[in-house]
């Protein structure tokens, strides 16, 4: 009875070796999958429902052949897997002042110096005096002129530290910015190379959560716009700084918005931490503030808005 059995388990398997070939060569012959779909479509556009169940065991049957995987979505709309991106919309106010950080260019220098120079700014004025006299014997030069004149002259010395306008002339807050704030932020929610969602990344996985947003976390905005187009005002600073000479102290000059709303998006490849992380980071970031001057408590800010879309 055994051999009976084996012979047929034999037989069964040739049969099959045999036979497979022959018809996943047939179907692939006779079912071609572009005219598949399409067949599929014009029927789903002509109401041909009782078509459809025939069709769909045909496409079916297609897939299991030639191991065609299932249609998915892009990857930025998949649900599940490492492709599987989260898109966060941010909205936050500062509290007081966001300080510009960008060395200016000469037409805002040149405004700067403009105003000063109409302010009566003791040392400019003489410094536009002496340029008067060499620049202006015969006649008397515009504001916009004699600042041009004392700007291209080198001695002003003038530095103003600002914002980076948009082609439209709106003040903007870059994006790379952002960026960067975020990995400060998390590097002090969660310092050193343990964060409680580690785990969810890989086995094994060794880097800590500010190295983890620099590959995984993304700002798309290359600027971020400030809803105006002239800075709130321009602060003289004064700077203490270490110099192989000893300490030295200098005149920094900064633009400043008062009270900007910034909106922007945040993309998280796997979406990998919990709202309590991102709880942490934002809390971190309302008291570390954006933007220049940090260590003088500007760009403090209150976040308004933080929502998955």
């Amino acid at each position: 009875m055994t051999s009976i059995i084996d012979q047929q388990k034999t037989a069964d398997a040739e049969y099959l070796r045999t036979v497979m070939p022959v018809l996943k060569d047939y179907v692939k012959t006779i079912v071609d999958g572009a005219e598949l779909d399409r067949l599929k479509a014009v029927a789903e556009r002509t109401g041909a429902v009782a078509e459809l169940p025939l069709i769909n065991a045909l496409i079916a049957v297609r897939d299991a052949v030639t191991r065609k995987p299932a249609a998915t979505a892009p990857p930025e709309h998949t649900q599940a897997g490492p492709a599987f991106v989260a898109v966060y919309r941010v909205r936050l106010q500062i509290i007081d002042k966001l300080v510009g950080g960008v060395p200016s260019s000469p037409s805002v220098i040149k405004s700067w110096l403009k105003t000063r120079l109409e302010l009566g700014d003791r040392d400019l004025q003489e410094l536009a005096e002496a340029t008067l006299r060499e620049r202006f014997p015969d006649r008397q030069p515009s504001a916009d002129e004699l600042a041009q004149a004392v700007l291209e002259s080198g001695e002003a010395e003038v530095s103003v530290n600002g914002f980076k306008r948009a082609s439209d002339g709106e003040l903007v807050f870059e994006g790379r910015c952002v960026k960067a704030a975020l990995k400060e932020w998390s590097n002090s929610a969660y310092p050193g190379v343990d964060f409680p969602s580690k785990k969810k990344i890989a086995n094994g996985f060794r880097k800590g959560l500010m190295a983890t947003l620099a590959e995984r976390v993304f700002v798309p905005e290359i600027y971020i716009g400030l809803g105006v187009f002239e800075p709130t005002g321009v602060e003289e600073r004064i700077k203490h700084v270490k110099t192989p000479q000893g300490p030295r102290s200098s005149i920094n000059r900064v633009e400043y918005v008062e009270r900007p709303i910034l909106e922007f998006t945040v993309r998280v490849h796997d979406d990998f931490l919990s709202a309590e992380e991102w709880g942490r980071i934002w809390e971190r970031g309302e008291d570390i503030g954006l933007g220049a001057d940090r260590g003088r408590s500007d760009g403090k800010f209150e976040l308004l808005a933080f929502d998955r879309q």
